[in-house]
C-alpha cells in the first residue's frame, strides 16, 4: 500500500509540476507581449532591443511570487481535471485512498514552492528588481529614483529632542540645501534654531554652511547671521541621510528591518514598511492559499473540462488578490496592525480552503 501511494504521489506530481511550468511559461510570455508594448517608442536601436530583453528577464524573476500563484492553481485544477477524464480518480478512488489523501499531494507541491519563492524573496528577487528598475529608467530616459528620499525630509531625535529638516540632499555634490535644526526643551517648546542655505559635513559632526542664520529665545541677541562658516550638529551625516531608494521590492526582510528600526530612530513614520514586511510572507505563500482554496472546486470539475476549473481559478486568484490589496491599503493608512493587515486575508482564505476540503466527497 505505501509503494502505490508513493507511486501515485510521483505520477501526480509529474502532471503538476509540469502544467505549472508551462503555465508559468505562458504568464510570462504574456507579461513580455504586454510590457513590449509600452517600450516600443523607445526601441529604436539594437542597444536598447537588448537592454530590454535584460530588463524583461530581470522583471520575469520578480513576478514570480504573484505570476507562480496564478500557475500553480491553475496546474492543480488542470491536473485534477486531466485525471478525471481519464476516470483515474475514479479507479484511485477504487483502490481505497481518498481525494483527501490525493490533495495531500498538491499540498505537499504548493507549500514546497512557497518555500522556494520566499528563498528567492530574501535572496535574488531584490537584486533582480532593482536591476529590473534601473534597466526600464534607463530605456525611458527617467532620472534617478531616489528623490523621494531627498527632498523634504523631516527628522526628530528622541534622544535630544532635536528636530531636523532639509528641502534637497544633492547626493552628487553632498549638500544639504535649506538646512535646519530645531532644538526643543522638556516641554517640546522651541528653544533655538540653525537655518543655513547650503551646508555640506566637514568631519563627524560638523558642517560647513553659507548664508546661516541663529536664532534663540529669551536672549539679548536672539538673531545672528553669518555669511559663512561652520557648526557642531548633534548627530552625523548618517542621521540625516535616508536610504536613496525606498522600495520594499529592492529590499529583502532583513533589510527591510534594520530600514524601519533606522527610520523608527530617527522619527519617521514606518507604518507602510511594516505592512510591506509583512506582505512578502504573504506573497511567497500565496501559492499554498490558493491551492488549498482551489482543491475543493478541482474535484467538483469532472467533465466539464479544464477551462471550468481556470474559470474557477481565476475568479479565487482576483478575490484573493483584491482582498489582499484592500487590507494592504487599510494597513498602510494605520486603520489595523500591520501584521493583520498583510497576513489576515491569508488566514482566512486558507481556513475557507480546509473548511471546503474537509466536506468534499472522497
Amino acid at each position: 500500500a505505501f509503494s502505490l501511494r508513493k507511486t501515485l504521489d510521483i505520477y501526480i506530481a509529474k502532471y503538476n509540476i509540469r502544467f505549472f511550468v508551462l503555465t508559468l511559461f505562458a504568464l510570462l510570455v504574456l507579461n513580455f507581449v504586454v510590457e513590449m508594448r509600452g517600450f516600443v517608442g523607445y526601441l529604436s536601436s539594437g542597444k536598447k532591443i537588448v537592454m530590454f530583453l535584460k530588463y524583461s528577464v530581470f522583471r520575469s524573476i520578480g513576478l514570480i511570487p504573484l505570476l507562480g500563484s496564478f500557475a500553480l492553481l491553475i496546474s492543480v485544477l488542470i491536473t485534477a481535471a486531466v485525471l478525471e477524464r481519464r476516470s483515474e480518480l475514479t479507479a484511485i478512488k477504487a483502490s481505497g485512498i481518498s481525494l483527501f489523501r490525493i490533495s495531500m499531494t498538491f499540498i505537499f507541491i504548493s507549500l514546497f514552492i512557497s518555500l522556494a519563492i520566499f528563498v528567492l524573496q530574501e535572496s535574488v528577487i531584490p537584486q533582480t528588481n532593482q536591476k529590473a528598475i534601473r534597466i526600464k529608467d534607463k530605456l525611458k530616459n527617467y532620472y534617478s529614483r531616489n528623490v523621494t528620499s531627498d527632498q523634504d525630509v523631516w527628522l526628530y531625535s528622541f534622544d535630544n529632542r532635536i528636530l531636523y529638516h532639509y528641502n534637497y540632499y544633492d547626493r552628487r555634490e553632498k549638500m544639504f540645501q535649506g538646512l535646519s535644526v530645531y532644538y526643543l526643551d522638556e516641554n517640546l517648546f522651541l528653544e533655538k534654531r540653525f537655518r543655513a542655505k547650503k551646508a555640506t559635513f566637514v568631519e563627524k559632526n560638523i558642517i560647513k554652511f553659507k548664508e546661516g542664520w541663529w536664532w534663540k529665545v529669551n536672549s539679548d541677541d536672539n538673531f545672528q547671521f553669518q555669511e559663512k562658516g561652520e557648526v557642531s550638529l548633534p548627530h552625523t551625516k548618517d542621521f540625516l541621510v535616508l536610504p536613496e531608494y525606498l522600495d520594499s521590492q529592492t529590499l529583502s526582510m532583513k533589510k527591510m528591518k534594520k530600514l524601519i528600526d533606522n527610520l523608527t530612530k530617527k522619527g519617521i513614520k514606518t507604518t507602510r514598511l511594516q505592512v510591506e514586511l509583512y506582505k512578502k510572507i504573504s506573497d511567497a505563500f500565496g501559492c499554498f492559499v490558493l491551492v488549498i482554496l482551489g482543491l475543493p472546486f478541482a474535484f467538483q470539475s469532472g467533465r466539464k473540462g479544464s477551462l471550468y476549473g481556470i474559470s474557477i481559478a481565476l475568479c479565487l486568484s482576483l478575490v484573493f488578490i483584491v482582498s489582499s490589496a484592500l487590507m494592504k491599503s487599510v494597513g498602510q493608512m494605520g486603520w489595523i496592525d500591520p501584521f493583520w493587515a498583510a497576513l489576515a486575508p491569508s488566514l482566512l482564505f486558507t481556513i475557507i480552503g480546509f473548511m471546503a476540503l474537509l466536506k468534499i466527497k472522497t
